[in-house]
């Protein structure tokens, strides 16, 4: 049986508050917050931080141009996130013990940051300047739920504002569809 809270409500994770891991590689609220977009880069020749302290909020790999890739995601002014450059080695999986030249993602504002946008931002680049870095793989279709973004991905010029518009109309059906059994009612 399913025992509902009295009082809870459904909100993003407080990343100052209390926060108990369910992984290792979630060691934060801010982690798992940008899991949701993060973890697609599994998919890909990218780091995801995943053997250093900040899984999934390290982007990166030997090569790469952090600070170039910085200052694209700044100059797109993502709402609630904070970007640097940033130099990782991560202990173990991918580039384990190889120096990672990336980004730290830094969540200023939970509520209002969006975990796709700066993938797809990171992406498009990687697609327009390293293309050798997406090497997007059949793993990220699987992550993605489908082929989508690893067609996007191959499409030169292709703004991140057209995936996730075709996205959206998915969201808002399945949104619809599971509305009758949902305990607590959606966060404003």
């Amino acid at each position: 049986a399913v025992v509902p809270c009295d009082g809870w409500r459904r909100q993003p994770a407080d990343p100052a508050g209390l926060w108990i891991p369910p992984s290792p590689n979630l060691p934060t609220a801010a982690t798992a917050l940008a899991y949701c977009g993060t973890v697609l880069v599994e998919g890909t020749a990218l780091s995801e931080g995943r053997g250093t302290p900040q899984p999934f909020t390290l982007i990166g790999a030997p090569g790469l141009d952090g600070e170039a890739l910085a200052d694209r995601l700044r100059l797109r002014a993502l709402p609630g996130l904070r970007v640097r450059p940033a130099v990782f080695r991560p202990d173990g999986s991918k580039h384990a013990g190889r120096a990672c030249s990336g980004i730290a993602l830094h969540l200023v504002d939970p509520s209002a940051f969006r975990a796709l946008p700066p993938v797809l931002e990171i992406f498009a680049f990687l697609r327009d300047r390293q293309p050798d870095l997406l090497a997007a793989t059949d793993a990220l279709d699987r992550l993605a739920g489908g082929p989508a973004m690893r067609a996007w991905c191959a499409e030169p010029g292709a703004a991140p504002a057209d995936l996730l518009a075709d996205w959206a109309a998915g969201h808002h059906i399945y949104g619809d569809r599971i509305a009758p059994h949902l305990l607590y009612p959606r966060a404003p």
